[in-house]
């Protein structure tokens, strides 16, 4: 009966490790999971980063399309200018003729 209550602590030592050892696996699989969700959280912020990066480009992209037109108007604006000019010139010019 001793040797039979014997071996069955040691079957029962065994289970007990081998518990021990599924916990320490499963506790390590947690780990991993939580590594690799802090990856994606970082991935994710990354990639707001990158989004962010992205709106402010489209933001100098409009800005530089607004500073573009407000070019061309002042060219179109000077060019209309440079009519007026020529034509007044020309006025003058048949006034003194």
């Amino acid at each position: 009966m001793l040797v039979a209550e014997t071996e069955l602590c040691v079957v029962a030592i065994g289970l007990s490790v081998v518990a021990t050892e599924l916990l320490i696996v499963v506790i390590e699989f947690c780990v991993v999971t939580i590594g690799l969700t802090v990856v994606a959280t970082g991935m994710i912020v990354v990639k707001t980063e990158l989004c962010v990066v992205e709106i402010g480009l489209s933001v100098v992209e409009t800005g530089l399309l607004v500073v573009k037109t407000e070019l061309r108007v002042v060219a179109i604006g000077l060019v209309g200018f440079g009519n007026e000019v020529i034509v007044n010139s020309e006025a003058m010019y048949d006034t003194v003729l």
